[in-house]
Order: structure tokens, then sequence, then C-alpha cells
């Protein structure tokens, strides 16, 4: 016997509006909707608050892969905006922003977008494993049939795309990026991956200052800094990675200092400061930097140089 409270969400969240495609009704909200009830059951959520994380849009493509037979284009930031018009959602603005009825991607979705949460009611039942393993067993069944069994097969057995992002930021080589729209959610992704992994690889310290912030929760005060700017090439890769505190991240984006091919760091003439002061950037000139303690997660000296002869005169 299924509880009145259970049912009557059931009812409206097999009632989600879905919009009809070429392709059939678009699987878009259904699968947001699974992509968050994951997360609850994960244990990454735990209050009313959706922020559009790297782990969400993750789960979010993990879920479409297995459920989505279609050739509807995968994108994030659709049904994450267009749920608030089923009632139970609904998306917290940044102050002062306008959201745009289209959103042109998921990066101008961060910038506008401060978290979404859902109806109270129906986020108080989601807390509750037993009823929340009902809800999504009885929504896997309505809106993918066919899928739902291996769905479930999957998720038991296999690490979270998430993991798999990280894992493969820390062993490939440099990689192939496509910058076709399709890929924009994929490359939120691993940017987020990679401001997480270069800060642990270094042990949570600056490679020039040695300062070393253990974090706490989901945050760092160490920076995990691009030698070739991601803009030029979208390269984030291990290799393409130092670990530096806030102030030196800034020297170094503004090409105040500089990392040649042999880890020495080369201080620019063309700034003025207080040179005994205990913060002095000079104090670093001609030291070499704390490298990773596995040399495969070293900086590539190649990047390096590169870098280095295009900033520093």
């Amino acid at each position: 016997m299924i509880n009145p409270q259970i049912r009557h969400w059931l009812t409206r969240l097999k009632k989600v509006r879905v919009a009809p495609t070429k392709f059939g009704k678009a699987p878009h909200k259904p699968v947001l909707i699974i992509s968050l009830i994951e997360l609850l059951e994960k244990g990454l959520i735990t209050e009313n608050k959706f922020f559009v994380s790297a782990v969400l849009v993750a789960e979010f493509k993990e879920n479409w892969s297995l459920l989505v037979d279609s050739s509807n284009t995968c994108d994030f930031s659709l049904p994450f905006f267009h749920l608030q018009t089923d009632g139970f959602w609904e998306v917290i603005l940044k102050s002062g922003k306008q959201l745009a009825f289209h959103i042109k991607s998921i990066f101008s979705l961060t910038e506008e977008v401060d978290f979404a949460r859902l109806d109270s009611d129906l986020f108080l039942l989601l807390t509750q494993a037993e009823t929340r393993k009902q809800i999504l067993k009885v929504l896997l069944e309505f809106w993918f049939p066919e899928k739902a069994q291996h769905f479930i097969d999957v998720k038991k057995r296999s690490d979270s795309w998430f993991d798999g992002y990280e894992k493969q930021i820390l062993s490939e080589p440099f990689p192939v990026y496509n910058s076709t729209p399709e890929d924009e959610d994929i490359r939120f992704v691993r940017s987020a991956v990679f401001q997480t992994v270069v800060p642990k690889v270094y042990n949570f310290r600056c490679c020039i200052s040695g300062m070393k912030v253990l974090p706490l929760g989901n945050y760092s005060l160490i920076d995990a800094c691009h030698i070739i700017p991601f803009r030029e090439n979208g390269d984030n890769s291990i290799n393409n990675g130092i670990a530096l505190c806030p102030n030196l991240h800034r020297a170094f984006d503004r090409n105040l200092i500089g990392i040649n091919g042999d880890y020495q760091v080369i201080v620019s003439e063309a700034f003025e400061e207080f040179k005994d002061h205990p913060y002095s950037i000079r104090q670093f000139h001609l030291q070499k930097i704390l490298l990773p303690d596995f040399e495969k997660y070293w900086p590539d000296r190649e990047r390096l140089e590169r870098r280095f002869h295009q900033a520093i005169r």
C-alpha cells in the first residue's frame, strides 16, 4: 500500500511537462529528476540546495548515457531551468541577475544561478532512504521501462563518471578536446575536476611558497593554476597544472613571475614592491618549485618553457 503523500508526488513526477521532439518526448527532465535522487542516495546532497556543480552535471551525463537511446541532445542546462514550469522546482538567481529564457550554455547558467531547490515536502520525502528508493524505482520503470533494470545493475557495480574523469586527468597525456557546443557539459566537469585534482597531487602545498592548507569540505586555499591558459587550447591535463596560493596564482597569471623548464622561479623586473615584507614575491627569485611526489604528475617542461618565454621579458 503506497502512502498517500508518496502517491501524490509520484503522480506529479510522472506528469512533468516534457517537450515533443522529432525523436519523441524529450527525456531531459526525467533524467534530471533521477540524477537529483541519485545524489541524495549517495549522500552528496544533504540540504535542499542543488548547485550547478560538476558532480551533478556528471551524474546527469552518466544517467543520460544509461537511459536515453534517442538522438536528443544531452543538455543539462535545459531541464535545470525549465523544470520550474512543473511547480516543484525553483531556481534561485544570484543577486542582481536576470535569467534569460534561452540558456546558451552551462557556463552562462553558472554565472547567473546560485542554486535550485525542490518543494520542501518532496525534498523531505526524498531524504528518507526507503521512500527515496521506492520513488526512484517507480520513475525508472515509468519513464525508461526498457532501461530500468540495466540502470540499477550498472549503478551497483560501477564508479561514478566524476571519479572516471579524475582518473582520466591523472593518467592521460595531452588530451584532444572537442570544442563543439555538445561537449560543453563535459568540459565543465573536467575543469572542475582539474581544480580539485591539481592541489591534491601537490599535497595541498603551494609549489612556490610551500604554504600548505588542508581543505575542509569542498574548499581549498591552494589553487589549481593552468600553465598554458585554458582559453588557448582547453588543456586540463595534470601536466598543464601547478598548485599555487592565491597571491602567487594571480602573480603568475599576470606574468609577474614565471617558471622555466628547469623548474626555477623567475621574477619579473616589471613591478615594484617592498622587498623586506614577509610576503615579498622577489624572495622566490631563482628558487626551485616543489614538485608532486610522483614524477608522472610533474608539470610539463615544454609547456613551462613556452609560457615562460611568452610571459617573462
